[in-house]
């Protein structure tokens, strides 16, 4: 059955066939709702606003087109989401991959003084409502959901990897 689950990713150039053989095939193996990838023309800004305007499920992941996401983290990430009403998105901890070299990366807990703690979240699609998104590179959602408030919740579990990509 599907999860209740958009997932969004800005796509470039620099992942090549990279994308379509490694990170789609993870996220269809997570079944969620629909899958909504952004290519072409534009920053990822750009890409990003187009995505989350056609999302209509209840949660959005942000995700990467670098990234391959384990078959149970979407059913772990939207749990613990439909469990605990209260916060706004949840993330983890992921594991960083470039060639043979694999490292783990622990997410930071979440301080909206210092909210650069995830690489990817779950997001309820209404936080994602009036934010105010202004870099080219996205870098500035994590401040943004900070900015109004949201409140990210740390999930102590390994759920993706992110490769480094030539390109």
């Amino acid at each position: 059955m599907a999860k209740p689950v958009s997932v969004v990713v800005t796509k470039s150039d620099r992942s090549g066939d990279w994308f379509e053989l490694r990170c789609l095939p993870s996220i269809r193996e997570n079944d969620p709702a629909e899958i909504i990838v952004e290519n072409g023309q534009g920053t990822v800004l750009d890409k990003r606003s187009a995505g989350l305007a056609k999302a209509t499920q209840p949660f959005v992941l942000v995700g990467r087109e670098d990234m391959v996401l384990y078959e149970w983290a979407l059913g772990k990430m939207a749990k613990t989401l439909e469990a605990i009403k209260d916060v706004s998105f949840v993330y983890c901890d992921w594991r960083e991959v470039s060639g043979r070299k694999h490292s783990a990366r622990k997410a930071k807990a979440w301080d909206e003084k210092d909210p650069e703690a995830c690489v990817v979240a779950l997001i309820r699609r209404e936080a994602l409502a009036d934010l105010e998104l202004k870099d080219p590179d996205g870098a500035d959602l994590w401040k943004a959901l900070a900015a109004k408030g949201r409140i990210g919740l740390y999930i102590g579990e390994t759920l993706l990897e992110v490769h480094a990509l030539n390109g």
